[in-house]
Order: C-alpha cells, then structure tokens, then sequence
C-alpha cells in the first residue's frame, strides 16, 4: 500500500500515539515528520492554524486536524479491520473524547508545573488533577465489569483510553492508577503491550 500521506507530531504527544497507534493496527502505510509546537521555527502553525499535533496532509494537499478528525478518516479509508464497529460508533466515540480529555488535562497540569513557581497557579492545577481522578475513576468502574475491551472486540475506545493512561505514566508523576484501579491495571496490560503501542512508546 503507497503512503496515504505526512503525518506531523511530536513523540510524547498522546493525541499523535493515538494516530499512530491505530495507523499500526491497520498496517497503513504512512510519512512520518517528527516536529513539536515547543520548537522554534516549526512547521505546524503552516499547516494548522491552531498550531497543535497532530496534523496530516493529504497528497493532494489536504490537511486534516485534530486527531478525533484524523482517526475518523482512517476509519473510514481503511475500514478492515474495524476498529470503529457502526453499533459501537457512539460509545466508542464518548471512549475516545473521554481519554482524550484525560491527555488534555494532564498536559495541561504539566505545562503549568514547568513554569517558573511564582507564575504557578496551584487552583488550576488541582482543576486539572481532579478531571483526571474523576475520568480514571469512571473507567474503573468500567474494568470492574471484567471486560477484555471496552466496547465490544478491541477497538479506537481501548487505543484512546490506554493512550492517555500511558500518558499519566509518563507526565502525571505521583499518581498510580494501577495501584489504585488494580482491575484497571489488569485490562490495560495486555492492551499496553500489543506491538502497536511499543512501537509507537514516547522517546524523551
């Protein structure tokens, strides 16, 4: 299969692993251009105006951006094997906004912890710290149940949601969910070691 395109993002990204990740699962073949917001002189605000990652473009030149935008394509350019079953669609969808939005605060409490500790805001970090505790705590409650996967066979819910627990582990310091959510631990396992998710770790 040609290259269906130029993927942009940066390795720690989750939102980018989560592209990749399900890129890997459908052995779609793909341009990878390793660049970060974070560095001086990139190219994402050229292709995003956002200036955020992931991004892809398209050989006839189309852009595509945010990675719910670019996970759907794939879907739907690649639909063997699904990983987006129609019966499932809006529940894996929620799975999907759910980890992301765990991502979304984790990165957020990061950033704010790298400033210099006078600017810090502590009230805004603790916000971020308490959407992460309620959103694993909710999916704990799912693993509770027993589930290999969480919306039926393996699919873009497991990859998003294992995605940003892998994310806690790398930029959520301090917080354990796996001795915390010990069921939670035992679904996400097998799911983090799928050659998938180690080809695509965070390199530092």
């Amino acid at each position: 299969m040609n290259s269906v395109g130029k993927l942009i993002g940066s390795t720690t990204s989750p939102f980018v692993r989560k592209v990749r990740i399900m890129l890997a699962e459908k052995s779609i073949e793909y341009d990878w251009f390793v660049d970060s917001p974070w560095v001086e002189g990139n190219c994402i605000s050229s292709h995003n105006p956002l200036g955020k990652v992931p991004v892809m473009v398209l050989p006839d030149t189309t852009v595509l951006y945010d990675s719910r935008v670019i996970t759907a394509w794939i879907e739907s350019i690649a639909p063997s094997p699904a990983l987006v079953e129609p019966k499932w669609r809006m529940e894996i969808m929620r799975m999907e906004a759910l980890g992301d939005g765990i991502c979304d605060a984790a990165a957020t409490a990061f950033l704010e912890s790298k400033r210099v500790p006078e600017q810090q805001s502590q009230q805004w970090i603790a916000l971020q710290q308490s959407k992460i505790s309620a959103a694993v705590t909710s999916l704990a409650a799912m693993t509770t149940r027993g589930h290999t996967h969480l919306c039926g066979d393996y699919s873009l819910a497991d990859i998003a949601v294992c995605t940003a627990l892998a994310y806690l582990d790398l930029r959520y310091e301090g917080y354990d969910w796996r001795k915390e959510y010990p069921a939670l631990e035992s679904y996400a396992t097998p799911i983090l070691a799928r050659p998938a998710f180690r080809a695509t770790a965070p390199v530092l």
